[in-house]
């Protein structure tokens, strides 16, 4: 009878042992698998990061691009109103000039 009650403690514990290392391997693999998704969002953070930084770049570039073309528009403007001060003062002189010699002419 002591040996029947050892045999099937023998075999509780046995059962006992690989259930826990059954719980420990699903366990493991849950742990497992959890580390490849993170390493996996850390790629794609890492990812993500890059391709914003790169869209940073290209939107810096970009202003740069504008305020660069700003700046020749307004010396083009700038030029523009200096060319038209003096054509009106080209244009004055011209009529004053043509208004003489009408006056010449009568």
């Amino acid at each position: 009878m002591f040996q029947e009650k050892e045999k099937t403690i023998t075999r509780e514990n046995q059962a006992a042992l690989e259930e826990k290392d059954a719980v420990i391997r699903h366990g493991e693999e849950t742990l497992e698998g959890a580390r490849k998704e993170v390493e996996s969002l850390r790629v794609e953070l890492r990812v993500a990061r890059e391709e914003a930084q790169a869209r940073q770049t290209e939107l810096e570039n970009e202003q740069s691009r504008v305020r660069q073309t700003e700046e020749e528009m307004r010396l083009l403007l700038r030029t523009m109103e200096e060319q038209k001060k003096t054509a009106d003062v080209r244009m004055k002189k011209l009529s004053a000039a043509f208004q003489r010699l009408q006056k010449e002419c009568l």
